[in-house]
């Protein structure tokens, strides 16, 4: 008689557990994701008002990429690996000498963080 209580309660329970597991393994991820891309691309062109001395940095070294200069590492700013600063020029090369540009690419990369951060922990 017990028995068939307790097959009885875990049958009424399966369909919330299974309706709990789409809900953690598909909303949840996509609706944090949402939010993220709200947050990061909200404003991305008015918030800071201008160029941070790093971005203005950045933007220099870009356009000295644009003008031919293939670096490997970046000495001004206290050194930094060329790799975000050749993708920074490649978004001038497309939006033009803005800060929208050189913004673009670290809320795009940032974005892709949070999509790889899923994938990493949910393995």
């Amino acid at each position: 008689m017990r028995r068939e209580i307790g097959r009885a309660a875990r049958d009424k329970s399966a369909p919330s557990i299974k309706l709990l597991g789409i809900y953690s393994d598909r909303v949840l991820p996509v609706a944090v994701l949402l939010v993220a891309v709200f947050l990061r691309l909200h404003n991305l062109n008015t918030i800071p008002s201008g160029l941070l001395y790093d971005e203005a940095w950045n933007g220099f070294d870009a356009l000295r990429i644009i003008d031919g200069e293939r670096p490997i590492f970046l000495t001004g700013n206290f050194g930094r690996e060329a790799l975000f600063i050749y993708l920074q020029a490649i978004s001038i090369t497309f939006f033009g000498q803005t800060g929208l540009a050189l913004r673009a690419v670290s809320a795009l990369i940032g974005i892709m963080t949070i999509i790889a951060a899923y994938m990493l922990v949910r393995r």
